[in-house]
């Protein structure tokens, strides 16, 4: 009995090791960092990390904003807790929600002193997206009016709107230029001190391939961890979701990327080798120089130890085929979209030619039913199962799921990466009353 016990503990190890390596495990020894705060809440959101002169900014948000150096030369807070921050030439802009405005706090980001401090009288709740130029000037898309770009001056005061026939998926400032991102297609708009910019470029993109985020001028990542020009030629497969596509950044023709949630790889576009960074803790941002992870509550600060540019190939490496949809189950965003009352089985059946093997969140082989969370080798490649709906993993959509989404809203409890993909029922990209709604119509509540 002792000795089957211990072959099924060896098998399952070796099992174990297999699909580490494929994720991207490294035996190497981590980096120390160093710690840039003391323990923060459970609920701490970081909302910028970049370079600035000869150390990083950072900022994070609680009760209220911090925002410190890296190098720990300076820091401030802000009156409020903030939503969004940007860094944009000598400034750092916060905008902060309050009940029925928006609080807009800059700071000099060589001092971190405060240079302004005003109001937008916009309902808070209703701002999807925002972002900030290098002239001052607040870009904002609010949720009840999708299709249009408020912007209003340095000081606050309205301008204009940009409108659009189609929803706005987000907003994106990055080298001078305006990203606004469609449903179908994408606008760029070079920035200038004049309002109404002219000049626009327009690109299309198939649903399937819409931008995540830009990585620069010319490239972007889209929501299924595909890096791309912008004429929609694939240049890498990361096999990143969306929960995981921003913690990327690219640096000349080098991503910089999170390949496992404790691990940076920096991989050449165009062919060449591939080198890690394994750090303390979980990947909360990168650039192309360093990391911020966080370990027990503590954030760290973690410079690379690898070349920030490996040599590359000048042929383009081939870009992997995507595994085909079935009529049931889909790919995408790094995951494996299934409908409930799947078996381990039937996902093998409906991929006979290939082979597919299915293991547990503690990765023991699976059998039975699929369930949020379990992880699937489609051909030695791992995807995240996701049953939409199945919030909980317990391969069921039923009403313990629905109060879990209800805490969730509440901000009472927080969901994992697929957990998150599996109560955004209407694929949206966000978590939100209408996906409780649509949970509440699926179990008949």
């Amino acid at each position: 009995m002792k000795r089957s016990a211990v072959m099924a503990g060896a098998v399952l190890l070796a099992l174990l090791l297999a699909v580490l390596v494929l994720t991207g495990y490294t035996g190497q020894e981590p980096l120390p960092g160093k710690a840039l705060t003391g323990a923060v809440s459970d609920h701490t959101d970081v909302l910028l990390f970049e370079p600035c002169g000869d150390t990083p900014l950072f900022a994070y948000t609680d009760s209220t904003t911090h925002i410190l150096a890296a190098d720990g030369s300076r820091a401030c807070s802000t009156t409020y807790p903030g939503r969004f921050a940007f860094l944009r030439g000598s400034a750092v802009t916060v905008l902060c929600p309050l009940e029925d405005t928006v609080a807009v706090q800059r700071f000099d980001a060589a001092s971190l002193t405060q240079t302004d401090f005003f109001d937008l009288e916009i309902g808070t709740a209703d701002i999807q997206s925002a972002e900030v130029d290098a002239f001052g000037r607040l870009f904002l898309t609010l949720y009840s009016e999708p299709t249009e770009i408020l912007v209003f001056d340095a000081a606050g005061s309205y301008t204009g709107s940009l409108l659009y026939a189609e929803p706005i998926r987000d907003l994106q400032i990055l080298d001078g230029m305006l990203f606004v991102l469609l449903s179908s297609s994408g606008e760029r708009i070079a920035l200038n001190p004049d309002f109404p910019q002219t000049g626009a470029e327009t690109f299309a993109y198939p649903a399937s391939a819409r931008p995540y985020r830009m990585l620069n001028r010319e490239t972007y990542i889209d929501k299924n961890g595909f890096v791309r020009t912008l004429d929609g030629a694939a240049l890498l497969d990361t096999g990143l979701n969306p929960l995981g596509a921003r913690l990327t950044a690219l640096q000349g023709d080098t991503l910089f990327w999170a390949s496992d949630s404790s691990i940076v790889s920096a991989t050449p576009l165009y062919g060449g080798t591939t080198t890690v960074c394994p750090v303390r803790g979980t990947l909360e941002a990168i650039t192309a120089q360093a990391a911020v992870s966080r370990l027990d509550g503590v954030f760290y600060y973690t410079v690379y130890d690898f070349p920030t540019e490996p040599t590359a190939s000048p042929t383009p490496s081939p870009t992997p085929s995507p595994v085909p949809d079935t009529d049931e189950v889909t790919f995408g965003e790094g995951c494996l979209f299934t409908p409930e009352g799947m078996t381990c089985a039937a996902l093998r059946d409906a991929f006979s030619t290939r082979e597919v093997q299915v293991y547990t969140a503690a990765m023991a082989p699976a059998s039975g039913s699929l369930r949020t969370g379990y992880t699937a080798l489609v051909d030695g490649t791992p995807y995240t199962v996701v049953l939409r709906g199945d919030l909980n993993g317990s391969g069921t959509v039923n009403s313990a799921d629905l109060r879990l989404l209800q805490r969730v809203l509440a901000e009472d409890e927080a969901l994992t990466d697929a957990a998150r993909l599996a109560a955004d029922l209407n694929a949206d990209g966000s978590v939100n009353a209408a996906d409780l709604v649509l949970l509440a119509a699926r179990i008949g509540v």
